[in-house]
C-alpha cells in the first residue's frame, strides 16, 4: 500500500507547486528548475560578483532564480543596478537568518531592516551621529591623532626590524574602529586593548563566515539542527555571541555612569529616548535590543569597509610605484610637511583621483546588502513580483571595460579631465545610490582621505622581490586584502 501511496503523494506536491508557483509572466530570463539560485553557488570561483557576471553574459543583465517558492534576480551593469538602487518599491530587506542571529533572532538594527521601524530608527540614528561629528570637521581631530598613533607604530616597528620589512596584516581596523568607538561609545581604543581586539576579531569572523550570497544558512536555516558545524552555525553563533557581549557590557557601564540628557555618544542619546519620562511618547521602534542591533550595524559596515579599503591602497601603491611617487610629490607640494586636513581634498586632485581609483578597483563591497519588492515593479521592462529578493552587482559596474578601458589597469588618470580637475563619476557606487545608500559615506570618505594622505606622507611602501604579493582579496561580506611583507621606509618632511 506504501509502496503506491508515496508516488501518488510525490505527484500530488509536484502538481501543486506547479500551478501555484509557476514563473510569473515577463519573469527575467535564467536558469531553468525550482533550485536555479544554486547556479550562485560554485565550486570553482568564489568570487559572488564573478558569478552573476557569467549569469548575465548568458542571459542578459537581470537574471531570474528561484527556490521553490522564492523569487531571485542578480543584476549586473550600470543602467540595471541603477534602476534597482532607485527604485523605492526595490528598497526592502530580507528577513535574513543569519543577521537575525545578531540581535536574538529578531529583525533588528538599520542594516536589515525595513518599513517604519527602519525609517525611524535611520533617521533618528542619522540625526544623533550628525551630531556627535559624523562627516564634520569636529571629528578630524579624532582621525588625525588616530593616524598620528599608526604612524608611530610603524615607525617603531621599521626601527625594530633589521631590514625595515613591515607585515601589512590589516593595520588600519584599530584606528577605524577607535574613531567609530569615539562616537558611539564615547571612548577611544587602545591599540593593544584585548576587548578590541576581542571585538574586531568577532566582526572579521562574522564577515568571511558570509559571500553576500545564497548559502545553505541563508536558504534553508533548518539545516543548522542537523548539521551546525557544517552548515556554519555554530562559528557564526560564536563570534555573535562574543560580540553582544562586549556590547552589552557597554550598554551596562553607560547605564550606570550617565547623566541624563547630557549626552557624551549615540548610546548615551539612545537611552535617553527609552528612559523617556513619558514612555507613551517613545516610538514603538525603540528597544535595547534595537540599539544593539544599530550598534552591530554600524560596526559591520563601518569598520571593514574603511580599513579594507585603505589595506588595499597600500597594495595598489606597492603595485603601482609611479603612482605612488606622484601621489607623494603632490602631497610634499601643497602640505609643506604639516598634518593633512580634509579642506585639502581640493588641492591634491592628483591624490583624490588615485583613491577613487581604489574605490573602484578594489570594491570592498561587490555585492549590496540584498533588497526585496516591497510590491509589484519592474525592472529593465522585467516583472518583479513582491518579495522577490535583488543581488546588486557593483562590481560589475566598477569593471565594465565599456566605461574603463583596460579596466583591471590601475589608472587614476582616467579620473582627471585635461584642466586637471576631479571627474565625479556616477559609475562608481562605491557607497550605493538611493534611500539605501551608506549613512556614513561622508565619515568613510573623510577617514580613507586622512589615512592614506598620512600614511604616503611618512612611509614609501615597495615590494620585497621574491616574496608572495597578491591584488586577489579574501571573500567575505566585504573583501579583504592578502596579508604581505613590504618594505617600509620613512620618509623625510622636510
Amino acid at each position: 500500500m506504501l509502496l503506491i501511496l508515496f508516488p501518488i503523494f510525490i505527484i500530488c506536491v509536484t502538481l501543486w507547486i506547479w500551478v501555484n508557483y509557476q514563473t510569473p509572466e515577463h519573469f527575467p530570463p535564467g536558469p531553468p528548475g525550482w533550485l536555479s539560485i544554486r547556479s550562485l553557488i560554485s565550486k570553482d570561483e568564489p568570487y559572488f560578483s564573478k558569478v552573476m557576471i557569467k549569469l548575465s553574459e548568458k542571459f542578459g543583465p537581470v537574471v531570474g532564480l528561484r527556490t521553490v517558492k522564492t523569487w531571485f534576480i542578480c543584476v549586473s551593469g550600470y543602467e540595471a543596478v541603477k534602476d534597482v538602487l532607485n527604485n523605492p518599491h526595490l528598497s526592502g530587506r530580507p528577513d535574513s537568518f543569519v543577521f537575525n542571529l545578531k540581535t536574538s533572532g529578531l529583525r533588528r538594527g538599520v542594516l536589515m531592516t525595513d518599513g517604519d521601524l527602519w525609517k525611524e530608527q535611520r533617521r533618528f540614528t542619522m540625526f544623533h551621529l550628525k551630531e556627535l561629528g559624523f562627516g564634520k570637521s569636529s571629528l578630524e581631530v579624532v582621525m588625525l591623532e588616530e593616524a598620528s598613533n599608526l604612524i608611530a607604530e610603524f615607525e617603531a616597528t621599521i626601527d625594530c626590524s633589521p631590514d625595515g620589512n613591515v607585515m601589512l596584516d590589516d593595520p588600519f581596523t584599530m584606528a577605524v574602529v577607535s574613531v567609530l568607538w569615539a562616537v558611539i561609545a564615547g571612548e577611544r581604543f587602545q591599540h593593544n586593548d584585548p576587548k578590541a581586539k576581542e571585538m574586531i576579531a568577532s566582526v572579521t569572523g562574522f564577515s568571511r563566515a558570509n559571500n553576500g550570497g545564497p548559502t545553505i544558512m541563508t536558504l534553508f536555516p533548518i539545516f543548522r539542527f542537523i548539521a551546525p558545524e557544517w552548515t556554519g552555525f555554530n562559528e557564526l553563533n560564536g563570534h555573535i555571541h562574543k560580540l553582544r557581549s562586549a556590547i552589552e557590557e557597554v550598554v551596562r557601564q553607560h547605564r550606570q555612569t550617565r547623566q541624563p540628557g547630557c549626552n557624551r555618544d549615540f548610546l548615551d542619546a539612545y537611552l535617553d529616548t527609552l528612559d523617556a519620562d513619558d514612555a507613551s511618547t517613545v516610538d514603538a521602534t525603540f528597544s535595547e535590543e534595537q540599539m544593539i542591533g544599530i550598534f552591530i550595524d554600524i560596526f559591520i559596515a563601518g569598520a571593514e569597509t574603511t580599513s579594507y579599503t585603505l589595506g588595499f591602497a597600500l597594495l595598489y601603491m606597492m603595485d603601482n610605484p609611479d603612482v605612488q611617487a606622484k601621489v607623494q610629490m603632490e602631497i610634499d607640494q601643497v602640505l609643506q610637511g604639516r598634518q593633512p586636513s580634509i579642506t585639502d581634498r581640493t588641492s591634491l586632485p592628483y591624490t583624490d583621483a588615485t583613491l577613487q581609483e581604489i574605490h573602484r578597483r578594489a570594491t570592498v563591497a561587490p555585492v549590496t546588502v540584498p533588497h526585496v519588492a516591497m510590491e509589484d515593479t519592474t525592472c529593465q521592462g522585467y516583472y518583479i513580483p513582491k518579495n522577490t529578493v535583488s543581488f546588486v552587482n557593483l562590481w560589475s559596474v566598477h569593471m565594465d571595460p565599456k566605461v574603463w578601458p583596460e579596466p583591471y589597469k590601475f589608472l587614476p588618470e582616467r579620473h582627471i579631465d585635461q584642466e586637471g580637475n576631479v571627474i565625479k563619476s556616477d559609475h562608481i557606487m562605491t557607497f550605493g545610490l538611493g534611500k539605501r545608500s551608506c549613512m556614513g559615506e561622508a565619515l568613510a570618505r573623510s577617514s580613507v582621505f586622512l589615512f592614506f594622505v598620512s600614511m604616503m606622507q611618512h612611509f614609501q611602501f615597495s615590494k620585497i622581490a621574491n616574496t608572495p604579493f597578491s591584488l586577489e582579496p579574501i571573500v567575505g561580506l566585504t573583501y579583504a586584502p592578502q596579508p604581505c611583507l613590504a618594505k617600509v621606509t620613512k620618509r623625510s618632511l622636510s
